[in-house]
C-alpha cells in the first residue's frame, strides 16, 4: 500500500527578494519626503509663475515676487545639492532607480519653471 503525502502541508518556501526590488524599496525610501517637498515647491513655483504672468499682462512690477521667485530657486538649488551628496553613500542600484531619476526631472522642471519666471520679470537667476 503507498501512502501519498501532502505537499502542502510543507512550509512553503519565501522567494529570496530581488536585487532590484531591494533597490526599489530603498529608493522610495530615500526620496518619500523628499518628493513630499518638491510637492509644495512645484505648486508655489506656479503660483510665482502665475503671477508674474498676470503682471506682465497688466504692464505692472512687484519686487516681492522677483523675491519670490528667486528664494524658491535657491532652496532648490540648495535641496539639489543635498540630494546630490546623499546619493553619493547609495549603491549605484538605487542611486540610478527610476524614482531617483524621477526626483531629479522634478527638481529641473521646478527650477525651469523658476527660470522662466525670473525671465518673464526681466530679471536673472542669482543662484544656480
Amino acid at each position: 500500500m503507498t501512502f501519498m503525502t501532502d505537499e502542502s502541508s510543507e512550509t512553503p518556501r519565501r522567494r529570496q527578494t530581488s536585487a532590484e526590488a531591494m533597490a526599489g524599496r530603498e529608493a522610495a525610501v530615500l526620496v518619500r519626503d523628499l518628493n513630499r517637498r518638491l510637492g509644495s515647491w512645484q505648486a508655489a513655483s506656479v503660483k510665482v509663475h502665475t503671477m508674474a504672468q498676470r503682471l506682465k499682462a497688466a504692464g505692472q512690477e512687484d519686487p516681492s515676487v522677483e523675491e519670490e521667485a528667486q528664494t524658491l530657486l535657491h532652496v532648490l538649488s540648495v535641496e539639489l545639492g543635498r540630494f546630490e551628496a546623499m546619493l553619493l553613500g547609495q549603491s549605484e542600484r538605487v542611486a540610478s532607480h527610476g524614482r531617483v531619476n524621477d526626483t531629479r526631472r522634478s527638481f529641473e522642471m521646478v527650477g525651469e519653471r523658476l527660470r522662466a519666471t525670473l525671465q518673464l520679470l526681466g530679471s536673472h537667476p542669482k543662484v544656480e
